[in-house]
């Protein structure tokens, strides 16, 4: 996989920019706010159909102007691809390869792509939710059937809330059933893939610290009985029931995939409250090379690698570390405020979301 050339329209600052890329390292350089992080958000944003600094797609809108257009060609399976999308923040035209798509759920698989930012250090520092977020997305991206149980899990779980919040239990196993069919699934598939992630972290993060932090994950969740597909579906069966009483309590589902959390320790200690700065952005990186390493090897394209404001919190030891695994990475874009001496790379200097330089 090799991004050629991206087209930026009316995308947050970019009124219309191209740029022509190569193999190896894209370094893009500039002050704060001049476009960076933008292009590594369209990169992002093209292969999750999701933004790793708004919630909101509108945001994304150039002021003034009504909607964005992303247009970008890549050489995938040997051939040239062409994948545009179109939004206003709401309504959403997606094509790839001439064929019109109807979700942006359908961009995952496309570009096989692992995204580092300064906000991955929010996995080890924040709650449960940002690390479930973090397995979801490297998951949507390896199984699409996930994508499918997780949609369906989300819609069931509202209408089980709905029927706590007012107590219309009617229907209400019929609901359950349905829940802990997407529930099971989840819950699977996640841990093998915390499994997978910790095999392959734990000696990322022993390189990447010079042997001085060693990584152990836990995966918290209903049960760790080694249990099948099917017998772990009547596991959720049952538990929805035994928990109704105290969820009609609570107006709420206090059990199932939306409350399961990712234990991440260093050195037997939890990371989110014991580790220092440089620890947790360390920590951060390694999940990000080990979820790349595992596309490398799962997927059918070679993925490609963004990193923003590369070696931020980072002693220059853990820099160097960092760029000695990015060197045999067959396309990887970087941000930094200045050139860095010890990457050899394309070098893209931005100004006022203008390309006023490439190298």
């Amino acid at each position: 996989m090799q991004l050629l050339n991206l087209t930026l329209k009316n995308f947050r600052g970019f009124e219309k920019q191209e740029f022509e890329f190569t193999k190896g390292i894209q370094h893009f350089v500039g002050e704060n706010a001049h476009g960076k992080t933008t292009l590594l958000e369209a990169i992002y944003f093209l292969a999750t159909g999701h933004s790793f600094r708004t919630h909101h797609l509108g945001d994304l809108v150039m002021y003034s102007k009504e909607t964005f257009l992303l247009d970008l060609h890549f050489d995938g399976h040997g051939f040239v691809q062409h994948l545009q999308v179109q939004s206003d923040g709401k309504n959403h035209h997606v094509v790839f390869n001439s064929t019109l798509y109807s979700s942006l759920y359908q961009l995952y698989g496309i570009l096989p792509a692992v995204v580092m930012t300064t906000e991955d250090i929010d996995i080890i520092k924040k709650g449960p939710e940002e690390r479930r977020h973090f397995l979801d997305l490297h998951l949507f991206s390896q199984d699409p059937l996930y994508v499918y149980h997780h949609q369906r899990y989300k819609r069931a779980l509202k209408q089980r809330n709905m029927m706590l919040k007012f107590k219309k239990l009617k229907h209400i196993d019929i609901f359950e059933k349905e829940l802990a069919k997407s529930a099971a699934y989840l819950t699977f598939v996640r841990k093998d893939a915390i499994d997978l992630l910790s095999k392959t972290t734990a000696p990322i993060l022993l390189d990447l610290s010079d042997e001085k932090d060693c990584l152990t994950m836990e995966f918290k969740t209903l049960t760790h009985d080694p249990l099948t597909l099917e017998e772990l579906e009547q596991k959720y069966i049952k538990s929805y029931l035994d928990v109704r009483p105290k969820d009609l309590d609570m107006q709420t589902t206090t059990i199932g995939p939306h409350r399961e959390d990712l234990g991440l320790f260093i050195n037997g200690n939890p990371a989110r409250l014991f580790a220092s700065e440089g620890q947790k952005r360390t920590l951060a990186n390694s999940l990000k090379l080990a979820q790349f390493e595992i596309l490398q090897h799962t997927g059918k394209e070679a993925p490609f690698l963004c990193i923003d404001d590369v070696g931020i919190s980072l002693d220059l030891e853990r820099t160097k570390r960092l760029h000695q695994k990015l060197e045999n990475i067959e396309q990887v874009f970087i941000t930094s405020p200045t050139t860095l001496p010890h990457f050899k790379a394309n070098v893209f200097a931005l100004e006022s979301f203008k390309l006023v330089f490439a190298s």
